[in-house]
Formats: structure tokens, C-alpha cells, sequence
């Protein structure tokens, strides 16, 4: 039998086929656990019809209730036998999973699925199931899980054991984590969020948004890890802007000294992290450095371009021409090494290029993405409108340029949803199939599934 929780309650009959539908789950109004009905009687005692099949057997009178008992304790040996098999299984997953089986998070979404005979325990919304905040209470509703991408947990027993409101031996935990959106390129780990992060992240949460943290330079690379792994549906990404390849950006929560080389060993230790899912953003900056410092960002891009190609994750690209466009080109520059050195695939971030080297970067397996700044500057439509949306990501650059309706604020990775509708709008699609696609394209790039 299959269920699925919804927001209704009560008896109600099996359907045409009969199969169980969602309208056989029913909340315990004492206990606050979901129950599921099963062979005509429910879980707790309340009579429905019976199954398919069940009309002969019914016709036969007292030798059915006869059999009553004999059928519960089949019917519980089978309970048992079943969870011992999930509990092996659990076991074995918990050999080889990472000690934190289920990140501190909240989860908004879970989808049930129910088995025959088993009552199914439910935490909508739940914390750590191996910490204190296990103790939250569940809510009183769940709801279907939208589209994109899941990440499922199967805790340990210990887990299911100290859950709350759990019985102890004969329910089953099933957590699906879910986000509707996702900005591909943040950056919570700037000072600019040193104060109120934790806010940040927590609003994101209930907005749906995934976040991928980029690094700048080494402490800002470990802090995007440090946050990736105290928070489900972060990620990070490591290495050294070309802006601190020439001078120190005070953004890098006050650092003072450039750095020139890449530390080459302290980025390897930290690329070779689950949680870290590409190397950048590296490239070339003509706009704040002149064309004579060429030579120093191509020497620290050549070698995070070595360093992805040794660990087989993508580039994360920053390319921004002069002021007056004039001089050396960001785009072409990248593009020439790319074709020679690189090994892996990846993402030319803000994108402002023409369509022509975008066409070049698609070739060489680039994507490239869009921030705020589409949703107020006209010179961006005919480029979105003729890039596939296969190739497109959307990204905040946050705390930098943010979206219409929020200009002149710091923008926040929650309002990605702004540049999601203002692709779907320019591109004459619905915002339900961008939004698909765009988690799509960012679980095929940055392998997030396999996380």
C-alpha cells in the first residue's frame, strides 16, 4: 500500500481499485502521529472497507474473527521483520556515511511512502535527529514535495530510537529535503554578512533556496566550507578571486596582503571536501586591475585550472573587461587557456560577454549565469532570450547588485526567485519550467546529487 500525508483526517473508504489513496492516512489527535489504515481496519481501530479480494473472506463469518488473532501476530512478525531488514540496511549505510547523518536544518517538505502493515512516523518539520533539537514538535500539516532536487537521509536506529514521540521498535523515518530554488553564486562568507549570517540562512530556508558560498581567497574558502557543513543545501566553492591576486579586497573581512600564489596543498586538502562541489572564482579582472597584471592572474588562473583538473571539479569564472571596454579582453583571454588547459567543464558567473563568446564557452561544456542586474538593465534581453535554457544558471553575486524590487538593499540569496521570474518572463516561458530546469542545471554541473 502506498500513502501519502495530506491535510485531511478521518475514515474514509478504500477507492474503486482498492487501493489505499491519501485520504486513508488519519491523525491521531492524542498522540500527533500520522496513522494509515490497512486490511479494512486502521491502525487504530476505526472500520473501513475492506480490500479487494476480502469479500469471500468475510462471507465465511466467525471463522474470520476466529483467525484474528493468528493474523496479528503474523502481522507483527512481519512488522518486525521488516524493520529488522531496514535497520541492517541503516546500519551499513551509517558504516560508510559521514558521522552527521542528517544535517541541523529545518525541514520544510516530506514526502511519505508507506508499507504494508507498518505505520509510518512523520517530523514535518525537524532538526538534528541525533541532537537536542530532535525535541521540536512536529507540525500539524505536510504537503507534497515540489519539483527539484531531493536529498534523502536514512537515519540510523540510535536516531530513530531518541526521535521524538517515536515508538520504539516499529516505525519508520523517511526524510526527503528538498529546495525550490537555488543560487549558484553567493557569498555569505564576506564580511558584509558577519553579523547576521545565521538570519540570512534561515530565511533562505524558508524561502526554498539553496545556496553554493564561493571563496575569494583562503579564509573566505574555508568559511563557505564551515557553512556548507552547518547547513543542508549549502555549498561551497574554493579558491582566489583575480581581484586578490593584485591587491587585498577589505570585503575579505579585512585582509591586508594579496595573494599572489595559490597556496597549493591548504586548496587541495579543502577541494578534496564533500561539500565542496568547484574551484574559483578564477579568471581575469581588467576592470579594477590594468592590462600589465595579465601575467600574475594568468599564473594563479593556470594553476586552479591544474588544481580542478587533479580533483575533476568545475571552474567557477570571474571575467570582467575595462571600464571603457577597451584593452585586453576578459572573455577571449579566458577562453584561449580553456581551450589548451582545461579538463573539466564549468561556469563563466555575472555574465556580460557578447552571445558569440558565450556560443564559444558552450562549446567548451560552459554554462553561464545571470544576476539582478537582468531584472533592470535592457542591454541583457536579447542575450537571455537567445541563450538556451539548458546553459543558464541564475545567481545573486550576493551581497552585490540586487534585483528589482529590491535595489539600493544588500541583496540576499533568497531574491534569486526575482531573477528566476525575470528569465522566465524574457524568455516567454512559464516560471514553473525555468525553475526546473535552472535545478536541473545545477545538479548536472556541480554533481550535487551525488551529495
Amino acid at each position: 500500500a502506498v500513502g501519502r500525508i495530506s491535510g485531511g483526517g478521518g475514515c474514509s473508504r478504500a477507492n474503486a481499485s482498492g487501493e489505499w489513496s491519501s485520504a486513508n492516512w488519519r491523525r491521531d489527535i492524542v498522540s500527533g502521529r500520522w496513522l494509515i489504515r490497512y486490511d479494512g481496519i486502521s491502525n487504530d481501530g476505526c472500520q473501513t472497507r475492506p480490500r479487494r479480494g476480502s469479500a469471500s473472506r468475510m462471507r465465511r463469518g466467525n471463522t474470520m474473527r476466529r483467525d484474528a488473532p493468528e493474523r496479528a501476530v503474523a502481522r507483527r512478525l512481519c512488522r518486525v521483520f521488516v524493520v529488522t531488514c531496514v535497520a541492517i540496511m541503516a546500519f551499513g549505510c551509517a558504516a560508510v556515511a559521514p558521522r552527521n547523518i542528517l544535517p541541523e536544518r529545518l525541514v520544510n517538505e516530506a514526502e511519505l511512502i508507506g508499507l504494508p502493515g507498518i505505520r509510518i512516523w512523520a517530523m514535518p518539520r525537524l532538526g538534528n535527529l541525533t541532537g537536542s533539537s530532535a525535541r521540536k514538535k512536529p507540525r500539524s500539516g505536510a504537503s507534497r514535495l515540489p519539483i527539484g532536487g531531493p536529498e534523502t537521509f536514512l537515519p540510523t536506529p540510535a536516531a530513530l530510537m531518541t526521535a521524538p514521540t517515536a515508538p520504539a521498535f516499529c516505525d519508520i523515518v523517511l526524510l526527503t529535503m528538498t529546495f525550490k530554488y537555488i543560487d549558484t553564486h553567493a557569498h555569505l562568507n564576506l564580511a558584509q554578512f558577519s553579523e547576521d549570517k545565521e538570519a540570512v540562512i534561515k530565511k533562505n530556508h524558508e524561502e526554498g533556496v539553496a545556496v553554493i558560498n564561493v571563496g575569494t581567497r583562503r579564509n573566505t574558502s574555508q568559511l563557505a566550507v564551515d557553512i556548507a557543513h552547518k547547513h543542508a543545501n549549502n555549498w561551497a566553492i574554493i579558491g582566489i578571486h583575480p581581484l586578490n591576486v593584485v591587491t587585498a579586497d577589505p570585503d575579505d573581512h579585512g585582509a591586508s596582503e594579496p595573494e599572489q600564489t595559490l597556496d597549493y596543498d591548504f586548496y587541495k586538502t579543502l577541494a578534496g571536501d564533500e561539500k565542496v562541489v568547484g574551484i574559483g572564482e578564477c579568471g581575469f579582472d581588467y576592470f579594477h586591475h590594468p592590462d600589465s597584471t595579465y601575467e600574475l592572474q594568468r599564473d594563479v588562473f593556470l594553476t586552479q585550472i591544474v588544481l580542478a583538473n587533479e580533483v575533476g571539479k568545475p571552474l567557477m569564472l570571474h571575467l570582467r573587461n575595462s571600464k571603457d571596454g577597451k584593452g585586453r579582453n576578459a572573455y577571449n583571454d579566458a577562453l584561449d587557456i580553456l581551450k589548451s588547459e582545461a579538463k573539466v567543464p564549468g561556469n563563466a558567473h555575472f555574465y556580460a560577454g557578447t552571445y558569440e563568446q558565450a556560443r564559444a564557452f558552450f562549446e567548451l561544456g560552459y554554462t553561464i549565469s545571470f544576476t539582478g542586474v537582468i531584472t533592470f538593465a535592457k542591454d541583457y534581453i536579447s542575450l537571455v532570450k537567445d541563450t538556451p535554457l539548458d546553459m543558464i544558471h541564475g545567481e545573486t553575486d550576493c551581497p552585490y547588485v540586487a534585483p528589482v524590487p529590491y535595489r539600493g538593499e544588500r541583496c540576499e540569496p533568497w531574491m534569486v526567485k526575482e531573477i528566476y521570474k525575470k528569465i522566465a518572463e524574457i524568455k516567454s516561458e512559464t516560471e514553473e519550467r525555468v525553475r526546473e530546469q535552472l535545478i536541473k542545471n545545477a545538479h548536472h554541473l556541480y554533481s550535487l546529487d551525488q551529495i
